[in-house]
């Protein structure tokens, strides 16, 4: 703990775990210190639940921290993936409504301080539960967003692209890293669009008709 006091080591093992892990160990690092949103990056490869705390647990021991902060972390990690032909409407843990469409997996993750998703493939509707101190993360395509309540769709049709559009309260798309520092968080709010591709991103504006045809799938259609 006291070498975890500098901030440079606090960012240095945060950026190892997005580097080298996945949300499983971030939500254990979550525990441990507050982790700036700017750093977070989608795993580079998934693994279980168990190599990943596993080997964090490794880092702790190497570090001389005791293994009680791990068990002190409470971590619920569940995959929800669709066939090709079938949707599913589910509730997570936290009282947040998913819908999944066809052929979509998610990744949650819940620790006590954090809830975080990851969309591996697909498209999935969420309307998440007001929890202040615990903030609700969204990550897809390499990019991170956050949000307190809000109801929002997000597709992802191609592994680096992909669009988030909101139906009610507000998303906040986080910057993307960039050579000398971080772009600008984008705050996205009902009826707004945020498509994002490999060499680009930008907004637009929706009416009620584009979100009805937007969200055809929803409704059986």
């Amino acid at each position: 703990m006291a070498w975890l006091g500098r901030r440079s080591h606090r960012t240095a093992i945060a950026k190892a775990a997005v580097e080298w892990h996945g949300p499983e160990v971030l939500a254990v690092l979550a525990e441990i210190f507050p982790i700036p949103p700017a750093i977070l990056e989608p795993p580079r490869r998934p693994r279980s639940a168990l190599l990943t705390v596993a080997a964090f647990a490794g880092a702790c021991i190497t570090l001389g921290a005791p293994i009680a902060i791990l068990l002190r972390a409470a971590i619920h990690r569940t995959v929800y993936t669709t066939a090709p032909a079938a949707t599913w409407q589910l509730t997570l843990e936290d009282g947040t409504g998913v819908a999944l469409n066809r052929g979509t997996q998610i990744n949650v993750v819940y620790a006590a301080h954090a809830r975080s998703v990851l969309l591996a493939r697909g498209e999935a509707l969420f309307k998440v539960t007001s929890e202040p101190d615990r903030p609700f993360y969204i990550h897809a395509a390499g990019r991170n967003f956050e949000t307190r309540a809000a109801t929002f769709d997000v597709r992802l049709t191609a592994p680096q692209r992909l669009s988030l559009t909101v139906l009610k309260g507000s998303v906040t798309a986080l910057p993307r890293p960039r050579p000398g520092g971080f772009g600008k968080p984008i705050l996205l709010e009902p009826l707004q669009m945020l498509v994002i591709e490999a060499d680009q991103e930008f907004g637009r504006a929706l009416t009620q008709e584009d979100m009805r045809l937007q969200l055809a799938w929803h409704r059986g259609i």
